[in-house]
């Protein structure tokens, strides 16, 4: 029997990557408490591993793949629903290869709500077979809002700290954590279990044929060993120019430790988020990065180093942000002339749409305030829902309560397990309730809103947004 019919008001904001997310889901949050709903803003992993410890809420998915359904089964069985977007579908490789990756008939089928990028991620939804038939909100996601002219003003001081630690810098980007993971199983290849064996398929790979990860395995390790080799050239050729590389968030770091060993004006660092160190850098140097695109819509030059092409496995959007250039030398002459002031940010090229419906929200309302647009019509809509009956509530408590245990105390301790505490770590290093209130104030000087606004903790790593006081 289902239970009574409540509304619902609560939002679970989860972030997993916190330099990436954190900020962007913040102000989302610090909109839905202006408009009287509760959003709880955590690390995934925790909020996950709490999840029947909440009211039915709407719970705001970060993908909706394979992997996503059981946690998706869970939640619905305890009362929750669930809105979705793609946190890396504004730059894809294909649509077959986002399709294969990244969706899930199942998964799709428990969602509620669909957000979308843009109208090109729109498209590349509606065009997956078997996309349920629901209607798809172009909103933007929220990381748009905070590259808008108003609100760079949060991240005036830390550019400014930024700049007095390492000058007029040069930033370069990397993005090779599928072949230089964090953690050894996150590649795209994992070594033959025995020798003469084949090559096994690591967490990147998953869902791609073999032909295709074996494939995409040469071309990221091409680059990266270019990469690897640009750096101390881009150092001998600008002696007296600081350059700072910031690796993915998911990527080792001591590659590239060793090719900036013994060049003083190179730092290799992943700190906080990357518009402060956009808005601080003279220039961008990526191949493929989305951190391209944030660059672009900042205004701030970027140049895409591509000693090697290859269609299927090129990242058609921040290139075509991007002046490019074939090797070392190029780059080097390009960025000669961005740091004389001769070469602004490149016109989009080579891109069979406008820049304007790959990131919408750039203008206009808040891409934050038309989200929660859409949940508060949602909500209007059938303000009340029938709660699973007692008994497929208790199943679901049990069934998390297993995930939880299993994740945290069994799988966290496999080597190379996405669970390992190290990688969490890594991912979300943490933050404080002050550093979140500190954030706020932020943002509300930007914007003249969200007066009385807080974060207060409700667990390590979990915070809810509201009113003081309430």
């Amino acid at each position: 029997m289902a239970g009574s019919a409540r509304p619902m008001r609560t939002l679970l904001i989860p972030a997993e990557n916190q330099v990436r997310e954190l900020d962007a889901k913040l102000l989302l949050s610090c909109v839905a408490a202006e408009r009287g709903l509760r959003p709880i803003l955590g690390y995934r992993t925790e909020l996950d591993f709490r999840i029947a410890s909440f009211p039915p809420s709407l719970y705001l998915a970060k993908s909706m793949t394979r992997r996503a359904v059981k946690m998706f089964r869970i939640m619905r069985m305890l009362g929750h629903e669930i809105m979705g977007w793609d946190e890396e579908a504004l730059v894809i490789l294909s649509d077959e290869h986002f399709h294969r990756r990244k969706l899930d008939v199942t998964a799709l089928d428990l969602v509620s709500l669909f957000f979308a990028w843009g109208e090109d991620n729109a498209e590349l939804f509606r065009k997956f077979p078997g996309f349920p038939d629901r209607p798809i909100h172009v909103t933007g996601n929220p990381r748009a809002d905070l590259l808008r002219p108003e609100l760079r003003a949060v991240y005036a001081d830390d550019a400014a700290a930024l700049r007095a630690r390492y000058g007029a810098f040069v930033l370069v980007n990397t993005n090779f954590h599928m072949v230089n993971g964090f953690l050894s199983t996150l590649n795209l290849i994992q070594p033959p279990k025995e020798p003469g064996g084949e090559f096994g398929v690591g967490a990147s790979g998953r869902g791609l044929s073999r032909e295709f990860v074996a494939g995409y395995a040469v071309h990221k390790g091409t680059l990266f060993e270019r990469f690897q080799r640009l750096l101390p050239r881009l150092s001998e050729a600008f002696p007296d120019q600081p350059i700072v590389l910031r690796p993915h968030p998911t990527e080792s770091r001591e590659a590239w430790l060793e090719a900036a060993k013994g060049h003083p004006n190179v730092t290799v660092i992943h700190e906080g988020v990357v518009i402060p160190w956009l808005m601080s850098s003279k220039a961008l140097i990526h191949n493929g990065c989305t951190t391209a695109v944030e660059a672009f819509a900042l205004g701030v030059p970027s140049i895409a180093f591509r000693p090697v092409r290859n269609e299927p496995y090129d990242f058609d959007l921040p290139n075509g942000l991007s002046h490019e250039a074939d090797d070392d030398a190029g780059v080097i002459a390009l960025l000669r002339r961005v740091l004389a002031g001769e070469l602004g940010p490149a016109k989009p090229h080579d891109l069979p749409r406008p820049f304007e419906e790959y990131v919408t929200g750039l203008e206009g309302r808040l891409v934050s305030d038309r989200i929660v647009d859409v949940i508060e019509a949602w909500l209007a809509a059938a303000p009340a829902r029938e709660h699973p009956g007692l008994g497929e509530r208790l199943h679901g408590r049990w069934l998390a309560t297993r995930r939880a245990w299993k994740k945290r105390w069994i799988k966290a301790r496999q080597p190379g397990h996405r669970n390992n505490p190290a990688f969490q770590r890594h991912r979300f290093p943490g933050v404080t309730t002050a550093a979140l209130n500190e954030r706020i104030e932020k943002l509300q000087g930007a914007l003249g809103r969200f007066a009385g606004i807080r974060a207060r903790a409700l667990a390590d790593g979990i915070f809810e947004i509201g009113k003081s006081g309430r």
